[in-house]
């Protein structure tokens, strides 16, 4: 996930709650090639597409039309 950490300021760290489904042939390459879940993540960031920050305050103005996969705290 190193291209979330380049988009973010440095006094903040990213927490990810994994409750998407993790695309099957991301498993499928990960059995092949017994990788483990952290070479998958650095090679191929599981699933994720696109990355979207947003304040709280703002949340209400995207509840709905994204997927909330974690969240920004300061370190």
């Amino acid at each position: 996930f190193d291209n979330i950490i380049r988009t973010i300021p440095s006094n903040l760290k990213y927490i990810l709650n994994w409750k998407w489904d993790i695309p099957e042939i991301f498993l499928e390459i990960q059995n092949r090639k017994r990788w483990t879940d952290e070479e998958m993540s650095k090679e191929f960031n599981m699933g994720i597409g696109m990355v979207f920050a947003a304040m709280e305050d703002d949340r209400k103005h995207y509840d709905g039309k994204f997927i909330e996969i974690g969240y920004l705290d300061d370190f």
